[in-house]
């Protein structure tokens, strides 16, 4: 396995950075305010700390912040940070300064509420979101979406320049597979280092770093807001499910989950979420990016007509699967969820949550009762599979 490829190729991004063929409202913005940037870059190098710099930038460059906010819509796509971010570093600007502005900026676009007027400049002054507007849900997710939109940008940097969306990851499967005497890994190691040293870049480098750090930082105060906002109310089926869980404790003693066939369930789990894109519910961008399931689809057609004979016969069993997995969905979101709130950091809110499922158990009792009932369907799924000719351990994962 080599490195993972990036449409962007080594001639785009250079020109990039020299700013060759790209013109950005940000870029002319940085350069019309030149002058007093490198006026107050005077005052800032003759700083002491790090902590003194940050200081001085939040208090002096609120003019770059209105200046940018004031060029109106523009895109950040990665080639725009890029050049963008050639631009900023002639002139030396804070680099997480420089990705709140930009970031904040982006983020707000398409919003008419007046509340957000004046953001970037609030964000680099304070840090924080402004009081009036972390009650706007729907601004709120807005805001979320557009800075996931940046992320998607920086990401794509990422893969331009480390041949794979996870580096380290990448870096440590490899060294485990070259440890147990992998001759393959070693060869990919080599060529994955080869393939850095060609696409590494000291700009790319700065906004991998900034980007990294700020954006994270504006995504976790967007979604602490949106977590201050009143929950809704557990949905009833929750609530039935959860109180189900009592009964399977004390009967059966069981207070953990079990599975069967590991991750058996992706292939029903798959034809779930394709149904749901057939009758409109889910849409196929969004189904695709759920790689996992469409390999277990895609092992499954494989089989051709013995596949198609074998969804015929169990037809009944294939939906009773469904229900259940509809089910488990809820429980996903369920603790989707509460991974959020500590994420947050709200530990009170997030005890509170989880009781109000169940008092001892909390979320987990919904995992309980669903694979205490999903087991049993997947077992004699898989005996249904033995019986047409498919072999159900290849889809165990």
């Amino acid at each position: 396995m080599g490195p993972e490829r990036s449409v962007l190729t080594q001639e785009q991004v250079a020109q990039a950075e020299k700013r060759i063929g790209i013109t950005h409202p940000v870029i002319s913005t940085l350069r019309a305010q030149r002058p007093r940037i490198l006026e107050l870059n005077e005052e800032r190098f003759k700083l002491s700390n790090a902590q003194e710099d940050n200081a001085f930038v939040a208090n002096n460059f609120g003019f770059l912040a209105d200046a940018i906010e004031a060029v109106g819509d523009f895109s950040l796509e990665p080639l725009d940070i890029v050049a963008i971010w050639g631009e900023a570093d002639e002139m030396r600007i804070h680099g997480y300064a420089l990705v709140m502005m930009v970031s904040s900026t982006y983020a707000i676009q398409g919003l008419e509420n007046p509340v957000w007027k004046g953001l970037p400049r609030h964000l680099l002054e304070t840090g924080t979101l402004p009081e009036e507007g972390r009650s706007n849900q729907s601004d709120l997710l807005h805001i979320k979406t557009r800075l996931q939109q940046v992320g998607e940008s920086v990401d794509e940097l990422g893969l331009y320049m480390y041949g794979g969306k996870d580096p380290m990851v990448l870096a440590i499967e490899l060294a485990r597979r070259i440890k147990e005497g992998d001759e393959d890994a070693k060869r990919e190691h080599e060529e994955l280092t080869a393939y850095q040293a060609e696409h590494k870049t000291p700009i790319l480098g700065k906004i991998r770093e900034n980007f990294g750090n700020k954006l994270s930082y504006l995504a976790t105060e967007v979604e602490m807001a949106l977590s201050d906002l009143e929950e809704p109310p557990l949905p009833a089926r929750a609530l039935e499910l959860a109180s189900q869980a009592s009964e399977i404790v004390a009967s059966s003693g069981v207070r953990e989950q079990t599975q069967f066939g590991n991750n058996f369930y992706y292939l029903f789990d798959g034809i779930r979420l394709s149904l749901q894109v057939e009758s409109g519910q889910l849409t196929r961008e969004k189904f695709e990016a759920k790689a996992q399931f469409e390999i277990y689809l895609t092992k499954a057609w494989g089989y051709g007509e013995v596949w198609t004979e074998f969804t015929r016969q169990n037809a009944d069993l294939l939906a009773e699967i469904n229900d259940v997995l509809e089910d488990f969905a809820l429980y996903k979101d369920l603790i989707k969820y509460s991974t959020e709130l500590l994420k947050a950091r709200k530990l009170d809110k997030e005890e509170a949550f989880e009781k109000s499922i169940h008092p001892e158990l909390g979320g987990e009792a919904i995992g309980i009762v669903v694979w205490n009932r999903l087991n049993p369907l997947l077992e004699k799924a898989a005996d249904a599979m033995r019986e047409v000719g498919i072999n159900p351990q290849e889809f165990y994962g």
